[in-house]
């Protein structure tokens, strides 16, 4: 349900800014005559294309700026791959050279560990006790996961929606630009739209530099300590 709430919204940020960039083409005074059934159709119209158009939008993202290759936005290295590959050496190889295997395996294995006679902060003269150690790897897999959505929120709703909504702008004007709706001949510039669009992506896109660096630590902290639970690779040449 939640990933369809988030391809909804995907879809809704890219006709909100079609709209956006279609304002300077827009008739006012036509538009606020339109009666009320219109309008209801419109709207009824806009949600029901947003989950289709949102759901293109995260598989363009994802083919474009997938953050699982070697290289992240080509500038950024995967700090995982680098460590698996250091393990492993040249000996063993997998089919994927991105190692989802064994970041599938590191995050499916839950550990308990069990100190044995670990001494209290104040113990009893002669008195120990064992230290139970519950690690929960589910919260760790939830961690990477919500840093992961948060990545491609910040891309589809920063970059590839404000994209897309200005292609389809430019559709809707070559397709409606002759009739009482839509002008040709913009109101003022469309430029200062686009200015919109940079500083309202400017804040959303700062803090993905720091979505890898957490990513980079989190990721290599996990399949470390589930060094022992790699799956068996094939023997390189």
């Amino acid at each position: 349900m939640m990933r369809f709430l988030r391809f909804e919204v995907g879809g809704a940020s890219a006709l909100f800014w079609m709209l956006l960039f279609l304002t300077p083409h827009l008739n006012i005074d036509a538009l606020t005559q339109v009666d009320a059934m219109k309008l209801f159709a419109v709207i009824f119209g806009s949600i029901t294309l947003s989950i289709p158009l949102g759901n293109y939008v995260h598989q363009f993202t994802d083919a474009v700026f997938n953050p699982f290759a070697r290289r992240r936005l080509i500038l950024w290295p995967r700090a995982v791959i680098r460590y698996i590959e250091g393990e492993l050496g040249q000996a063993t190889r997998f089919h994927d050279g991105l190692y989802q295997a064994v970041l599938v395996f590191s995050k499916s294995h839950a550990r308990t560990s069990k100190i044995a006679n670990a001494k209290i902060a104040k113990p009893k003269p002669g008195r120990t006790q064992e230290l139970n150690i519950d690690f929960k790897v589910e919260i760790l897999r939830e961690e990477i996961a919500n840093r992961y959505s948060y990545y491609y929120a910040r891309i589809e709703n920063g970059v590839v929606s404000p994209v897309f909504g200005y292609l389809l702008a430019l559709l809707l004007i070559k397709m409606f630009g002759d009739t009482r709706y839509i002008t040709l001949y913009p109101a003022f510039s469309p430029w200062w739209m686009v200015s919109v669009a940079i500083a309202g992506a400017i804040p959303v896109l700062w803090r993905i530099p720091q979505l890898f660096r957490e990513l980079d630590d989190l990721e290599v902290a996990l399949v470390a300590l589930q060094r022992d639970n790699w799956p068996t690779g094939t023997l390189g040449a």
